[in-house]
């Protein structure tokens, strides 16, 4: 990885940001790049010692580490941290405090290669996910002048297609209590289960629920059935890349205007965002490949996963779509047309970057 500085992904829900995640841990962990942090000295805490050795075992297999092991979602707490938990090469910022933290009181970031965002998490209740999708990790992208200090890359997706994806992913997936707990309650009693440990594994009587019942509460109630036509009279949903971006969440009540996606689009030149379009995957890992010096494009090619609870949606309702989605496509539209003047169709952009 050819950077000076550290380079941040900002993972905005449904655009394949997990597939270009994958990519990227693979490219780190068979490039060897790593810097651990150094042990900290605040060895006599066992809770803080505890999750230091779980997140330097992680990231000595994975070469990566979740910062959500930091926050107590059972007790609705964070826990301790300094400088020493941001001193890994790659890791996940899921929090707003976090990721102010890393901003403003970590002064030494020139181990921190790669930084990534993704919904927003905070000590809440193991059934919350209100909060990680109302919530922006990074809130203030728009005036923070610090920014330009960083590498910016994001991937940007046809918002019809997206709003789509999104509905039926969040229509499909099941959640109980003990799904909200979060990764880390799962990832630590698998670790000590291996370690041959008495591990007490949470459990919950709470029935599954989608996320779309969990997030809109009177849809549980049979007078609002969930079609993605009702999804489209909520507010909250519409624009949500643009609105992401800003720093006012996912699924918020956040209405996004015109004045916000211009503001966007010129606070992401002057950073000199580098921006992949979900449509063009793989030619999007090959763009930042020669932006950041990487190799994504060697692995496995991007393809989308076949939803079985998705149905076709009519003409119709996707022209709806496209009209409340008018920010979203003005932002979409800018990148992905500087992407077709940089790259022009008529070239093989493999071949191209294979020279």
């Amino acid at each position: 990885m050819k950077t000076n500085k550290p380079l941040i992904f900002n993972h905005i829900p449904k655009t394949a940001g997990s597939s270009l995640e994958k990519h990227l841990h693979l490219y780190l962990k068979e490039s060897n790049i790593k810097y651990p942090a150094p042990y900290p000295k605040y060895i006599s805490d066992s809770e803080v010692t505890d999750t230091y050795d779980l997140m330097l075992g992680i990231f000595n297999i994975n070469y990566y580490v979740n910062l959500t092991i930091l926050i107590d979602h059972q007790n609705q707490r964070m826990k301790y941290y300094d400088e020493d938990a941001f001193g890994w090469s790659a890791f996940t910022i899921p929090s707003n405090e976090l990721w102010k933290y890393w901003i403003n009181n970590v002064e030494d970031k020139s181990a921190n290669k790669l930084i990534i965002t993704h919904l927003c998490a905070i000590p809440s209740t193991d059934t919350d996910w209100s909060y990680r999708a109302k919530y922006s990790t990074i809130d203030d992208f728009l005036i923070n002048k610090s920014y330009k200090n960083f590498h910016w890359m994001t991937m940007l997706r046809d918002p019809v297609e997206r709003y789509i994806s999104e509905f039926y992913f969040l229509l499909g997936r099941e959640t109980t209590a003990a799904m909200a707990t979060g990764w880390f309650s799962m990832e630590k009693a698998r670790v000590e289960q291996e370690q041959g440990k008495d591990v007490k594994v949470f459990e919950s009587s709470a029935p599954p629920q989608n996320l779309l019942t969990v997030l809109w509460e009177e849809w549980s109630k049979k007078e609002s059935p969930m079609i993605i036509e009702n999804y489209l009279s909520e507010k909250s949903t519409l624009n949500s890349q643009t609105r992401w971006l800003i720093g006012k969440g996912w699924l918020a009540d956040y209405e996004v205007t015109e004045n916000d996606v211009d503001q966007l689009i010129d606070a992401m030149e002057n950073v000199d965002y580098k921006v992949g379009i979900t449509e063009e995957f793989d030619n999007s890992m090959c763009y930042f490949d020669k932006s950041f010096g990487m190799n994504l494009n060697k692995y496995e090619p991007y393809q989308s996963k076949k939803n079985d609870k998705k149905l076709e949606v009519s003409d119709d309702i996707r022209m709806e779509i496209r009209e409340k989605h008018k920010w979203d496509y003005k932002l979409y539209n800018h990148f992905f047309n500087k992407f077709k003047e940089i790259f022009p169709e008529e070239d093989s952009w493999i071949n191209r970057y294979e020279g």
